[in-house]
Formats: structure tokens, sequence, C-alpha cells
């Protein structure tokens, strides 16, 4: 599929580490949305750099009707000279081999996630029943109110 328009670019750190990535959106918005990656704490490349806290963005080139295979093959380019200072996992023209590397680090932050859950489950839990609350605009249900031990305190706090 051809798209009107598509972006490489890169994020710079501090220590000169480099993520280069494709968007079809504005950097704007990409940005945005990595940020909010980092700060779910979502498996992706561009954590390392975001996280830094003071990197740096450059659009490396902007082009019109191309395809993603195209976008991804330009950012290929980029990524095999920067060698190992770039921190993408996931790179253009890598082998079968590399991308099972990547399944397993997703099958591993898989099980991080699924042992976090379980460690703080009834938190989580808790949380959502006050979120709850606030969104419907009503208090939890007894039921809910004993399970998760909502005082009411919890309960006028979360109605700020």
């Amino acid at each position: 599929m051809v798209h009107k328009e598509g972006i490489v670019y890169f994020l710079k750190s501090p220590d000169n580490k480099y993520y280069v990535g494709t968007t079809r959106q504005t950097m704007q918005k990409t940005l945005v949305q990595l940020k909010s990656y980092a700060k779910k704490g979502k498996n992706v490349s561009s954590n390392e750099i975001i996280k830094s806290g003071n990197y740096k963005v450059e659009v490396l080139g902007t082009y019109k009707d191309i395809t993603s295979e195209e976008l991804k093959k330009k950012a290929g380019v980029i990524q095999a000279k920067l060698g190992e200072k770039c921190v993408n996992v996931l790179r253009a023209g890598r082998t079968q081999k590399d991308a099972n590397v990547r399944k397993e680090l997703y099958q591993q932050n898989k099980m991080e996630a699924k042992k976090y859950y379980q460690k703080n489950k009834e938190s989580i839990l808790r949380n959502l029943a006050l979120k709850n609350m606030r969104i419907r605009g009503s208090p939890p249900t007894q039921r809910s109110i004993i399970k998760y031990k909502i005082t009411r305190n919890d309960m006028m706090n979360y109605y700020r």
C-alpha cells in the first residue's frame, strides 16, 4: 500500500545512542505515542532513549507516495550505518534468527507482566474499582467495598 507521506527520523540520547524510526503520522503525534509507551513500560526499543530524558529528535527524510516496506528499507540503511550505536531491536534486513530473538524478548516481557499482575493483583483491582466509581459517578458495590477494603476516605479522595 502506498502512503501519501512517510518520515524517517531518529532520537539521539546524550550518550550518542540512536533510535531510528519511521512514521506516517506527524512527529508530534509520534513523540506523544513513544512517550506513552515509555511511561507504560511497553517493551519498545525507543524506551532507552526516551527515558534518558534529554534526547534530540531529527527528521532524516520526508518521502511522498512511499510504501511501508520502502520506508523501512530507508530506515534500515541508516540503522546499519549506526551499527552498535543503534538501539533498535527490529531492524530492516535482519534474519529470521534475529526475529526469533525478538519473539523471545516478547515472551519474556509477557511473563514479567503476568508476574507483576499476580504480585499486585489486589492493588490493581482495588484501584480499578475506585476508578470505575469516579467514571460512573456512583460508589462501588458493597461487595467491592468489603473485598478491596475501600474506606470512606478513599471514596472521598476519588471524587475530588
